[in-house]
């Protein structure tokens, strides 16, 4: 899919942010396709995808090859590059760490989303809410608030790989590093609930959708 147009690095209002707006896509996405192997692709991404925002990391890593991983990223510097998990225990600390630190509450906003055989590129603006603490230690942006929500607004290209069962086993992502023009503080009455909530639950989130699509 491709909505004919280039979205940029601005701020989703908070009242439309939806941290299944990627999956829902997918979803939607799924219903059109009729080869197996790209909706065997496909569904596993939507499925990592709902796993990831909701913190779920059971699932999470449900969706993830066991046999190998590769996990690239490119023009974010090569500290972040270094940090990267290359294989499925190094995977399971990642996202361990992800959640840990509320870092999953993400609106993908999506340009393009191309389902190919072995492989799922993505392409769009990610919208990630972010304390000024993590913002200041991790990527020295100094100036903010450290109790404080910010939204990132930054271009992000991913390509998704997957192994022969249908699994994911790994993502190569292209992006710029973060700085302060992609950050936008969040009035404290508009951050999600799901921020403040920790991790949730993709079987009860299925529970209470039941007409998405499970194969």
């Amino acid at each position: 899919m491709y909505i004919n147009e280039k979205l940029t690095e601005t701020p989703v209002p908070m009242d439309e942010f939806d941290i299944t707006h990627i999956a829902r896509i997918a979803n939607d996405l799924l219903a059109t396709i009729n080869e197996p192997r790209r909706r065997q692709i496909l569904l596993n991404f939507r499925d990592h995808a709902l796993a990831e925002c909701h913190g779920d990391t059971a699932a999470l890593l449900a969706t993830c090859s066991q046999k190998s991983q590769r996990y690239e990223t490119f023009g974010a510097g090569d500290e972040f590059s270094a940090m990267q998990p290359q294989n499925y225990e190094q995977l399971c600390g990642y996202y361990g760490a992800l959640v840990d630190m509320n870092q999953h509450v993400i609106h993908f906003e999506c340009e393009k989303l191309i389902v190919g055989d072995d492989e799922l590129v993505i392409e769009g603006i990610v919208h990630q809410l972010l304390d000024g603490k993590f913002c200041r230690e991790l990527h020295g942006i100094s100036g903010l608030e450290d109790d404080a929500v910010y939204q990132s607004s930054m271009r992000v290209l991913t390509i998704f790989v997957f192994d022969d069962d249908g699994l994911g086993c790994g993502e190569q992502s292209y992006s710029s590093s973060l700085k302060p023009e992609h950050l936008t503080l969040v009035k404290a009455d508009e951050v999600p609930q799901q921020y403040f909530s920790g991790p949730g639950n993709v079987a009860k989130f299925y529970q209470d959708n039941p007409g998405w699509l499970r194969e």
